[in-house]
């Protein structure tokens, strides 16, 4: 008889059963992981977002509230960098000629091209509705006609942003529209 003999009904693990044990853990932990780390990346994007939109807001009401109405016109992208993150932004203007008060901007539904079926998500100038050239003349037109200088002006403005070692792309951007009035 032998001490040492092997018997099946012992008490332990086998090898194989170990390997696959360690396996389906680490199988797990992959798992979890990769959720975390995509869960930390959508939240840094999405505070970028937030940063974004403030920043555009905060453009608007300058543009709006701080800038006279001769002013306010087109301009190139201006770049800032505001807490790490880059931001650049440009302004399209379109006075309004004085027969028409319809936006000179095109309204797309916009949702993220991320998430999704494609969209657009622009907006690009548009002539006015046909209806609109007939409509009969209001207090407005009456106001606006003098002189033929416009009192009222669309503006597109579009911001973009990125992160440290990132680029501008326009995955990253979002388009403000709104109109300016002469007081």
């Amino acid at each position: 008889m032998s001490r040492y003999r092997a018997t099946s009904e012992s008490g332990g693990f086998s090898l194989v059963e170990t390997v696959l044990a360690v396996l389906l853990l680490g199988g797990a932990l992959a798992s979890i992981l990769s959720m975390v780390t995509t869960s930390v990346r959508q939240m840094g994007q999405q505070k970028m977002q937030a940063a974004a939109s403030g920043f555009a807001a905060g453009q608007m009401n300058r543009v709006l509230f701080d800038e006279p109405f001769e002013a306010v016109d087109t301009t190139e992208y201006t770049e800032v960098s505001l807490d790490g993150i880059r931001f650049r932004y440009k302004i399209d203007v379109v006075p309004i000629d004085n027969a028409s008060i319809s936006f000179k901007f095109d309204h797309f539904p916009w949702h993220d091209p991320r998430h999704g079926a494609s969209s657009a998500t622009g907006a690009e100038p548009s002539p006015p509705a046909t209806e609109e050239r007939n409509r009969p003349v209001t207090e407005l037109d009456s106001k606006s006609t003098a002189g033929g200088i416009p009192i009222l002006k669309d503006i597109l403005m579009t911001v973009q942003w990125h992160g440290p070692g990132q680029t501008f792309d326009e995955a990253n951007s979002l388009k403000l529209i709104t109109r300016k009035a002469r007081l």
